[in-house]
């Protein structure tokens, strides 16, 4: 078994391309920035999000039936287990945004260049198209400086208090303002 040590971590998808293997069409799945990740642990799990970046937020909460057909079609998400032998890495799928994938082997054909993971898949079904493609896929590791922290939400949670704070403080200092003026003016009649 291969040194797994290389691929543990977080990858953010920075390329996703299609290749439709009737016609040798390239196209952009989830749009030409794709949103997504995927990680590895140490313990043999893995899991991957991804989301399309041509996503439209719904109107309301809930989304409409349309709107969650929608947003269920731009995204993709599994979790399972994972091999890795250099060469490939096998993702063993105990869920998924589709089940028809959930229990299935997913295999990806993978070069790992120093902070680049390559995923390629060999010739498949697409699930959004039923065509026979292959997914050629680019990722680039997360570094730590990246992740946000618990303390960092809490930091952006006082920043973010403090300004409505500031502003809460403008407001009331203007209606004060306002109401002392409303008081005197009719001191000026007489």
């Amino acid at each position: 078994m291969a040194d797994a040590s290389r691929l543990i971590g977080t990858w953010k998808m920075v390329s996703w391309k299609r290749e439709t293997v009737e016609t040798g069409e390239v196209s952009d799945p989830v749009g030409p920035n794709p949103n997504g990740y995927i990680s590895y642990a140490a313990d043999g799990r893995m899991f991957a999000v991804v989301v399309s970046s041509t996503r439209d937020r719904p109107a309301s909460v809930p989304p409409t039936d349309n709107e969650k057909v929608e947003l269920f079609d731009t995204m993709l998400a599994y979790a399972g287990t994972y091999t890795f032998d250099d060469r490939k890495v096998v993702h063993d799928l105990d869920v998924s945004w589709n089940e028809s994938w959930t229990g299935t082997k997913q295999v990806r054909f993978c070069a790992l260049v120093g902070e680049q993971l390559s995923l390629v898949t060999d010739q498949i079904k697409d699930p959004a198209t039923g065509q026979d493609v292959i997914h050629r896929i680019e990722f680039r590791k997360v570094q730590k400086s990246e992740t946000r922290t618990p303390s960092d939400r809490a930091a952006r949670f006082r920043e973010g208090l403090a300004k409505a704070n500031a502003e809460y403080q403008k407001i009331t200092s203007a209606i004060f303002t306002l109401s002392v003026g409303l008081v005197a003016l009719p001191l000026l009649f007489f």
